[in-house]
């Protein structure tokens, strides 16, 4: 039995991404979930009833699985970037702040 993992990889060319298929060997099932292994890898334990996993048995879970991760990361991301936003425009304000006082001096 085969267990799946896709992952988003950025290729050399910073705007050219490519979808990797992680394929991993099951080495032993038990009543709760299975260990998993890849070569030259260690072994992970995957809980049957969890709803999020390393890998999945179906390429399609896998596939579902990256799409949810990669909203998560998306929305993540995009709160990092209004707080950066937000944040460079308060640094932006002290330094005019600074600039006119150290003027007036």
């Amino acid at each position: 039995m085969e267990f799946y993992r896709y992952d988003i990889v950025r290729g050399e060319i910073a705007s050219f991404s490519h979808l990797r298929l992680t394929i991993y060997e099951l080495m032993k099932e038990t009543p709760r979930g299975y260990w998993i292994t890849r070569m030259y890898e260690g072994k992970r334990f995957i809980l049957k009833d969890s709803k999020k996993r390393h890998a999945y048995p179906t390429k399609k879970e896998a596939l579902v699985s990256l799409r949810a991760r990669t909203k998560r990361r998306k929305h993540i991301l995009s709160v990092q970037l209004r707080v950066c936003d937000s944040g460079l425009g308060l640094v932006e304000v002290a330094l005019e702040k600074l600039i006119s006082k150290t003027k007036t001096n």
